[in-house]
């Protein structure tokens, strides 16, 4: 889970529009909740592909699920579900890319709010419920474009498992919202994540020591020994436009694996394992 780099998400005029519009329809008194689904199933189609697109440019995970970051993203889903909050059906800021795993096996309707300020019980929101919320109620549940979720959770790299951050561990709020997270989406849960986890650290060492060779070739016959795929067509006269290139396709290949989220803790957690150290500046420049 890495959080959305908002401030790359840049609808059009008349996709802003279309949403506020949208959405003041579903506020209307007079508007039937029973048809809300309806409403979102006929949602304007180019709208929602422009959407997509910017989600997908806001996010680090390259067309990973924000949730597990293991599959292929291809649903818009709503982090406070309508059923619960339909004020939110149509607002920007509520959507994230996820797969069809997360959204329909695992957090289906699920959420869980904190109704009183400052109190740390939760109140959680089973699937299926409709339940009459009072305004502004605070979610716990970390949120995509409002939570860093490195402020929160702390990946072992070992075990490939998720861990309150110890930063927060003061915080009764905070350290329910991790538990509400990780129990609602089942991320410490799923074997399968686990072990994609804990196997995902060796494949980025391996992808990162690609880019890193890749780019101290310095010649046409050096490179064309790297690359996965020999190229003939790769001469010393265009060697540099041929390296520029390689390197674009080695950070392509680093960037959309599953479990991005193990690249940032490769690099946060360097200062303790001495083996990353020498990635960590090599990791922050793929990343910026």
């Amino acid at each position: 889970m890495i959080r959305l780099r908002t401030n790359k998400l840049k609808l059009s005029a008349d996709a802003q529009t279309w949403l506020v519009q949208t959405q003041a329809i579903v506020n209307d008194p007079r508007f039937d909740r029973a048809l809300l689904q309806s409403k979102w199933k006929n949602r304007d189609r180019k709208v929602f592909a422009e959407i997509k697109r910017q989600l997908l440019k806001a996010s680090k995970a390259k067309r990973r699920c924000w949730y597990c970051e293991a599959n292929e993203q291809s649903v818009v889903d709503h982090i406070a579900p309508k059923s619960k909050f339909p004020t939110l059906t149509f607002h920007l800021d509520n959507f994230v890319l996820a797969c069809d795993q997360c959204n329909t096996h695992h957090k289906q309707d699920q959420f869980a709010v904190f109704l009183k300020k400052d109190s740390p019980k939760v109140t959680i929101l089973k699937s299926g419920s409709r339940p009459n919320l009072p305004p502004n109620v605070e979610f716990a549940f970390i949120h995509a474009h409002k939570d860093d979720p490195f402020q929160y959770l702390k990946l072992n790299l070992q075990r490939g498992v998720f861990a309150i951050h110890s930063e927060i561990q003061e915080d009764p709020r905070a350290v329910a919202k991790v538990k509400q997270t990780l129990r609602i989406l089942g991320l410490n849960k799923r074997p399968v994540l686990v072990k994609d986890r804990c196997d995902a650290m060796q494949s980025f060492i391996s992808r990162l020591q690609l880019y890193a060779a890749i780019e101290a070739t310095s010649s046409a016959a050096e490179l064309i020994e790297l690359i996965p795929i020999p190229d003939d067509s790769i001469t010393e006269a265009n060697f540099l436009k041929s390296r520029k290139n390689a390197l674009k396709n080695a950070k392509r290949a680093i960037l959309s694996a599953g479990h991005i989220t193990v690249l940032h803790e490769m690099s946060r957690q360097a200062p303790q394992i001495p083996s990353l150290q020498r990635f960590k500046p090599l990791i922050k420049k793929l990343l910026a």
